[in-house]
């Protein structure tokens, strides 16, 4: 009973904010008995954040798969309210993982995955908050389950309420960017609206108010994110740049998309992380005779007389 109490106390102080009223904790061998044949991890945690999917379990067991059937799924606890459990084997050095709430129809999105309130209740267990409504489970042991608590997903984001969707415009004045070869390269931007795929290469706005500017249209949800990186170029280090305060550069933000539906950014002070400096590009470039036009309604690239499309490949 005074091993139960002690318990119980722990978890009252990691989610006073979550409940007003006390919560019974299941003790080891409560969780141990969910453990699957073979499995060295066992993982339970306490929540009032809204359910209405199955919550998986990925992480370094799995190489961070997203693959839903590759996932563990967590389940009740029986006679627990609100507390669920799972299994797996993992074998790295380093375990690291998160629960994330599946979608509607069974897809996976990060979009709904630990939010950044996580407390620890027993075991071996570091939290490491993110940066952008996330954090990471990291270096629990294998002895005993680890338990925690929270109360909300990322940023709040609710998959069991219909999203709210709107057709978005993101305009953006971006930096010049060409390596020392003068190779040039238009901006492109990433987000939920393609999965954090490869990014999508921005349009370039000829004439009007944002002449010389990129644009791109999409439709998403709102709560979801996006940012930019190089077209072309797959190297996530070639993010354009921005100045703090103290003058020194950090990686462009996620944005997060809201009710305004025209999103205006001035990212021309920056910088892209892999192009050489602003003035030096462009000698590079006007040296090797290299012309942006606009061709039937499309953004061509001239090295000399030879052609490109804005994905860099030559016609």
């Amino acid at each position: 009973m005074k091993k139960f109490f002690s318990f119980a106390c722990a978890l009252f102080a990691c989610v006073a904010a979550f409940a007003t009223v006390e919560v019974p904790v299941p003790d080891d061998a409560t969780l141990n008995a969910y453990k699957a044949e073979g499995a060295n991890v066992v993982v339970a945690f306490y929540t009032t954040a809204p359910i209405c999917n199955p919550i998986v379990f990925t992480g370094s067991y799995c190489g961070w798969s997203t693959d839903p059937t590759a996932l563990v799924k967590f389940e009740s606890v029986e006679g627990f309210e609100n507390w669920y459990v799972t299994s797996f084997t993992d074998a790295s050095d380093s375990i690291q993982g998160k629960p994330v709430q599946l979608k509607s129809d069974g897809s996976f999105s990060w979009d709904y995955q630990l939010g950044d309130d996580a407390e620890v209740v027993r075991g071996t267990l570091t939290i490491e908050k993110g940066y952008a409504g996330e954090v990471n489970l990291k270096g629990y042991g294998t002895d005993a389950p680890v338990v925690f608590a929270f109360g909300k997903w990322k940023n709040d984001n609710n998959p069991c309420v219909a999203a709210e969707r709107h057709n978005y415009t993101v305009i953006l004045d971006a930096p010049y960017c060409a390596d020392e070869a003068g190779t040039y390269f238009d901006p492109a931007i990433i987000g939920t609206f393609n999965n954090w795929s490869e990014g999508v290469a921005m349009d370039l706005i000829v004439g009007g108010d944002y002449d010389g500017k990129y644009k791109y249209e999409f439709e998403d949800e709102v709560g979801h994110e996006f940012k930019f990186k190089a077209a072309t170029d797959t190297d996530w280090s070639n993010q354009i740049q921005l100045l703090d305060s103290a003058g020194n550069y950090y990686d462009n933000p996620n944005i997060k998309l809201g009710a305004d539906t025209v999103i205006i950014l001035d990212y021309s002070a920056g910088k892209y992380t892999k192009c050489v400096e602003e003035q030096t590009a462009v000698e590079n470039v006007e040296a090797k005779n290299i012309r942006k036009v606009i061709e039937n309604g499309r953004l061509v690239i001239y090295v000399g007389e030879e052609r490109y499309n804005a994905l860099g490949i030559k016609e």
